[in-house]
């Protein structure tokens, strides 16, 4: 592949190329002398075919073609410029570019799942790929923590699907230790040394009943008779002290060198913020360095429902995502485990808050996650909702919140002590019940590569149950047994799972790390009728075998009747007033004054609540619903008061002349205060009121 005029600049997200019919002043990705590169560092010719234009990059978007530097398509014509797709780089959906060599497709950053991408798009899985120094998004937005060097399912394709390891072209040899630090976690577990699950048991739980996850996980790391290593998964390649880094292809025991591809015939330099990627010291294409610099991601499984407000379950599951990290048209699975209408979520997949969002499920409905493995398909929705929302409290064992702890410092070169900082840890004792929202909970260790937990959860009567990641083959557990990797015990607690739960939301794939479909096509009818399959694509499900896979969206929460225990309206409104902040700080004492003073009001749609001057002595918090303000001075303007994006609700008080008027659309609830908590008054201004009125519940 060759540069005909100019060489094609293009950004993280750029799938359409200019090129260059009359030349032009300023060149592009070079360096600051203002001239062409020529130094391409050992074994390059130092040479670069057309002229010195200065292509502009563009970003190529679902409505068309949209630039993405300050040129408008006007300006472009004018200097003799014209735009046309090329398929030596594409584009990926969710974040990233490839670009297609003699070696090869190289890869310009890798976010969470772009393995779909390429499934999807039906083009070969990259080898190459080329992994930023610090490949945690830092701005601010709805990327911010996302990981744009998540190599972890192409090594996984590129190796059990193909036989091959993939290259990571990295900066040094300093950043390739922190990436092997993280394959050790994701991969085999933690580290010789690391593991102590004494930490993870009640003192009451005998030796006898508690997993060895040494023994369990030294069985999972074989593959065909060998022990697996990161070597085995992993290659690096480093830019040298001048730049630039020679790709070639790794030529294996018995294989021809069928490409024909050498040291030094694909080699890519940085230049003055790209990356150059050159053959035969040509330059071929120009990529932006800002590997972070893409606006949204993709997600076409993304549940879009209808724009009303959404009415949490006393007791429920909403399904985020029901599938797998391989399914190119699902979304991986993610969960909300809704308590007295607050929400636990269970492995949130990556710019889960961004999903909530389209759900119109504000985000700090969420009190919890619940992180139940470190592969990058169970955690890296986690590690980014921590960056992006701060105090979120963390459940998990000690020992995969080390794991995570320590997988999460290498790749973000954040120190542990940090990312301790920014959030709450609770940590899990199996064998002892934990207490939520009253609710209660009890775990245990599922049998996975990694150490994964799963749990039973209580609440008015009924139960949930999760499975999480996990090998339930009664067969192999027995099997395990007799070789001495499961004790009588361990073996006894694996063959009773807690098939009686009201919903059972149970796992299924490839084994030997996921559940075999016959398993669960085994199970009785009635078990059937309250089971749930998750972490299958949606073709999975045998016919007539009365499985059903559990269905992505809020449309589909799953509600379980329950009888609230006494208490639970007490904690609906504390958790109400909690979350007004002026009120956040209050103490029990005053907690039980409130509690005392407030009582429950349901409006109808269209319904005037207050109006300003109204001489009323109550302070009124929406609780659920939409409002509308109407402002009235010269112009009547209403203003749409609804919950804060951020979840927070709006706090609304008529003992001044309001400036506003609240209506709600249908039924919603509302809570009232004595005017002894007037402190919340709005300021009237000059203008009156309209009324107080309900929009939407």
């Amino acid at each position: 592949m060759s540069a005909e005029a100019g060489s094609p600049v293009h950004g993280p997200a750029a799938s359409v190329v200019t090129r260059s019919s009359a030349a032009a002043d300023s060149p592009v990705g070079t360096p600051e002398s203002g001239s062409p590169s020529s130094d391409v560092g050992e074994g390059g010719s130092g040479t670069s075919r057309g002229s010195t234009d200065s292509p502009t990059a563009l970003k190529h978007g679902p409505g068309g073609i949209s630039l993405k530097q300050k040129d408008s398509l006007l300006s472009i014509k004018e200097r003799g410029l014209s735009i046309d797709t090329d398929p030596g780089v594409v584009s990926l959906p969710r974040g990233g570019s490839v670009v297609d060599t003699a070696v090869g497709p190289i890869q310009f950053g890798v976010p969470p799942e772009t393995i779909k991408d390429h499934m999807t798009l039906q083009r070969p899985v990259p080898v190459h790929y080329v992994i930023p120094k610090d490949p945690i998004v830092r701005g601010f937005g709805p990327t911010q923590g996302l990981n744009i060097g998540e190599f972890e399912f192409p090594a996984y394709y590129n190796f059990f699907i193909s036989q091959r390891r993939v290259n990571l072209i990295v900066d040094s040899a300093e950043v390739e230790e922190r990436i092997r630090k993280v394959f050790q976690e994701t991969l085999l577990g933690p580290p010789p040394g690391s593991l102590d699950t004494s930490r993870d048991y009640d003192e009451s739980v005998p030796a006898e009943l508690r997993a060895d996850l040494a023994k369990e996980m030294g069985y999972f790391s074989k593959f065909r008779d060998e022990t697996l290593t990161v070597d085995m998964l992993l290659r690096f390649t480093h830019f040298n002290e001048r730049g630039v880094a020679f790709v070639k292809n790794e030529v294996r025991e018995g294989d021809a060198d069928a490409d024909g591809a050498s040291e030094g015939e694909v080699c890519i330099k940085k230049v003055a913020g790209t990356y150059e990627v050159r053959e035969m010291g040509e330059i071929i294409w120009r990529i932006s360095d800002r590997l972070d610099d893409f606006e949204t991601m993709v997600n076409p499984a993304r549940s879009r429902p209808d724009p009303t407000p959404f009415k949490p379950p006393v007791f429920g599951v909403t399904v985020l995502g029901a599938s797998h990290g391989f399914d190119p048209t699902g979304m991986t699975s993610g969960y909300v485990l809704w308590i007295n209408r607050r929400g636990v979520m269970i492995d949130p997949p990556p710019n889960s808050s961004e999903a909530l969002r389209d759900m119109l499920i504000p985000p700090k409905l969420i009190e919890a996650v619940i992180v139940t493995h470190c592969h990058a398909d169970h955690d890296a929705g986690t590690f980014q909702k921590l960056l992006q929302e701060g105090r979120v409290t963390v459940l998990t064992t000690q020992t995969i919140m080390d794991s995570f702890l320590r997988k999460y410092s290498a790749l973000s070169g954040l120190d542990r002590g940090f990312l301790e900082s920014i959030f709450a840890f609770r940590p899990v004792l199996i064998g002892a019940a934990m207490h939520m929202r009253g609710a209660e909970f009890r775990f245990f260790y599922t049998l996975h590569s990694i150490p994964c937990i799963g749990f039973e959860c209580t609440y008015g009567g009924k139960s949930i149950v999760f499975s999480a990641d996990h090998m339930n083959d009664p067969d192999k557990i027995r099997e395990l047994h007799a070789q001495g990797v499961l004790s009588d015990g361990r073996r006894d607690e694996l063959l009773a799972f807690p098939w009686h739960g009201d919903l059972i939301l149970h796992e299924a794939g490839v084994p030997p790390i996921h559940t075999p479909m016959a398993t669960l096509v085994g199970l009785s009818d009635d078990v059937k009728s309250r089971l749930r399959v998750v972490h299958v694509g949606a073709n999975a499900i045998p016919r007539d075998s009365g499985l059903t896979r559990a269905k992505a969206g809020v449309e589909n929460t799953m509600h379980l009747d329950v009888d609230p225990p006494v208490e639970a309206d007490v904690t609906e409104t504390l958790d109400l007033l909690g979350g007004i902040d002026l009120m956040s700080s209050l103490t029990l004492v005053h907690s039980r004054e409130l509690l005392q003073l407030c009582k429950r009001q349901r409006v109808s749609a269209g319904d005037v609540i207050s109006k300003a001057n109204s001489g009323e002595d109550v302070f009124y918090v929406v609780a659920r619903g939409i409002a509308e303000a109407t402002v009235i001075c010269k112009i009547e303007r209403p203003l749409h008061m609804h919950q804060d994006p951020d979840g927070g609700e709006k706090a609304l008080s008529p003992l001044a002349p309001l400036p506003h008027a609240h209506r709600l659309k249908s039924p919603a609830w509302k809570r009232m205060m004595s005017a002894s908590w007037h402190m919340m008054t709005s300021a009237a201004g000059d203008a009156a009121a309209a009324g107080l009125r309900g929009m939407s519940a």
